[in-house]
């Protein structure tokens, strides 16, 4: 029920339809978001992330869509996961110079099963590189 400030009319029913589709997918990523938290522009940053195979069949991967920044690369060390297993995934960010919010993201999917795919995000907050100390204020 949602409640509005309207005074004729304070409650306002609203019927949503959602549909979900139960896909268990094989693989899970550890943390589920590639977060460099805040990082120095300018600079190299590098973050490793886990790829469980929870399934019980080995796992292909393909990488099917990457950051089309250059500036962020992708590296998996087994694009193909035994069950009960892990691999990692190393992201890194060299040379992002603007300061504010960095997002993006890439999609890994699971060769051979259909709908088989997961996201994941890539975000950092940059902030400038101070490189001016107070010595040359002066």
């Amino acid at each position: 029920m949602l409640y509005s400030n309207d005074s004729t009319n304070s409650r306002v029913k609203l019927t949503v339809k959602v549909a979900f589709q139960n896909i268990d997918l094989p693989i899970r990523p550890m943390p589920r978001i590639a977060d460099f938290d805040t990082i120095k522009a300018g600079e190299r940053h590098q973050l490793t992330l886990t790829l469980a195979n929870t399934g019980s069949e080995e796992t292909p991967l393909a990488l099917v869509d990457r950051p089309k920044d250059k500036r962020v690369k992708i590296s998996i060390k087994d694009m193909s996961v035994k069950p009960h297993e892990t691999t990692e995934i190393k992201i890194s960010l060299d040379g992002i110079s603007e300061p504010g919010r960095f997002y993006t993201s890439f999609t890994l999917d699971v060769k051979g099963r259909k709908k088989s795919r997961i996201t994941i995000p890539i975000r950092a907050v940059v902030i400038g590189n101070e490189s001016s100390s107070s010595s040359d204020l002066k």
